[in-house]
């Protein structure tokens, strides 16, 4: 039986509004909503946002590394790319949104919901993830490559490029999820598919091995 992702349990009532100069230029956050703003472009290293509720904020080009966010929701938000290498994110949830490249690298994520966001590109390269679950999602590519992946769970999700090489995975659910290529074929040690998907995983497991089929 694998196990199944935990999920945030948010409870973000009675927040102050507040406002895209306080994403710009307040360090830390705390019980604030924000909505409506752009922050395309700007260099916000480490900051922290506790509990705080973030809709249609746009974050073309920014650049978050380092960022601790805890307790919040991102609804609707949107990115060109959005790079936020070595994040550390606890109990976040996305909800809606498109994003063109969501670079979190080297990240370390803990209960983390993705529902109805679109990527397409999705950088989980290095990172230590565990319980991360995914609903109605569409990733171009999920790039896990050399990341440490515990109890991930996908829900009618899309995803065309997965690569795995060098990856650790423990308790993974991809029987939900409709692959077209997977790289690094060795790395889904620990992962869970469906009759079908090994199936359609067998032409590149033979390749990957030398295998011939006559």
């Amino acid at each position: 039986m694998v196990e199944p992702p935990r999920r945030p349990d948010l409870v973000l009532d009675e927040l102050e509004s507040g406002s895209e100069q306080d994403l710009v230029l307040e360090r830390a956050l705390d019980g604030v909503s924000v909505t409506d703003a752009d922050v395309g472009g700007e260099r916000l290293p480490d900051r922290s946002l506790t509990e705080c509720h973030l809709e249609r904020v746009r974050f073309d080009g920014a650049v978050l590394d380092g960022a601790r966010w805890r307790e919040c929701r991102l609804v609707d938000c949107a990115a060109t790319s959005l790079r936020a290498a070595s994040a550390r994110w606890r109990e976040v949830l996305l909800e809606g949104g498109r994003y063109g490249a969501l670079e979190l690298y080297d990240g370390d994520l803990r209960v983390v919901e993705l529902v109805g966001v679109r990527i397409d590109y999705l950088n989980l390269r290095g990172a230590d993830v565990a319980d991360l679950r995914l609903e109605r999602c569409h990733l171009g590519a999920l790039d896990l490559t050399d990341a440490a992946v515990a109890r991930v769970a996908f829900e009618d999700c899309e995803v065309t490029d997965l690569a795995v090489r060098g990856a650790t995975l423990t308790d993974v659910d991809l029987r939900d999820a409709r692959l077209t290529t997977v790289t690094g074929l060795a790395g889904l040690r620990g992962a869970t598919v469906s009759p079908a998907q090994l199936h359609d995983l067998a032409p590149l497991l033979a390749d990957e091995w030398g295998i011939r089929v006559g």
